[in-house]
C-alpha cells in the first residue's frame, strides 16, 4: 500500500498552506455544523489559492455526485464537506495550472494526505487508522516515516 501520508514532505509545501490548514482545524472544520464546515473550507480555498497564486474556484457542493469530488477547470465539486477531499481537488487545480507536479490521482492523493500530515500528524494518523482516509487505511512505521 501507497503511504500517501510521506510521498509530499514538510519542505514541498508553503509554510501558509500548513497553517492554512491547521488553522481550518481549529476554526473548527472537524465540529462544526454543515453550513460552518462549509465557509470554512470557502476560506481554506481562498487562502491557498491565494499562497499559490491561482485564481479562487468556486467550490460546488452536490450531495448526489457521484464521486467525492472533481476538478472542473472552472470550480471544484465536493459531495461532502472533507478535507481531504477538498485538498485532493485543489491538488489537480495546482498541478493543472501550475505544473509544479504531474496532475495524477496518484500525486492528488500523495498531496492531499501528506498536507494534512504535515500540518497535524496526530489528527491524519487517527483518521488514517479510523478508515476515514478512503486511499490510506494503515501507517507504515519506520525510518522511511520521519518528516514531521
Amino acid at each position: 500500500m501507497i503511504q500517501y501520508n510521506t510521498m509530499f514532505k514538510r519542505n514541498d509545501f508553503k509554510l501558509d498552506a500548513i497553517l492554512a490548514v491547521r488553522l481550518a482545524i481549529k476554526a473548527g472544520l472537524f465540529r462544526e455544523t454543515l453550513e460552518n464546515k462549509q465557509i470554512i473550507i470557502a476560506q481554506l480555498n481562498e487562502k491557498l489559492s491565494s499562497i499559490y497564486n491561482l485564481d479562487v474556484l468556486p467550490i460546488e457542493y452536490d450531495e448526489f455526485y457521484s464521486g467525492t469530488g472533481a476538478f472542473c477547470r472552472t470550480h471544484i465539486i465536493l459531495n461532502k464537506t472533507s478535507l481531504v477531499t477538498y485538498l485532493h481537488e485543489f491538488a489537480h487545480y495546482l498541478a493543472y495550472a501550475t505544473q509544479c507536479f504531474e496532475n495524477s490521482e496518484k500525486n492528488a492523493r500523495g498531496w492531499s494526505i501528506s498536507l494534512y500530515y504535515v500540518s497535524t500528524p496526530k489528527l491524519c494518523t487517527k483518521a488514517i487508522e479510523k478508515g476515514l482516509i478512503i486511499h490510506q487505511n494503515k501507517i507504515e512505521t519506520g525510518a522511511n516515516n520521519e518528516n514531521h
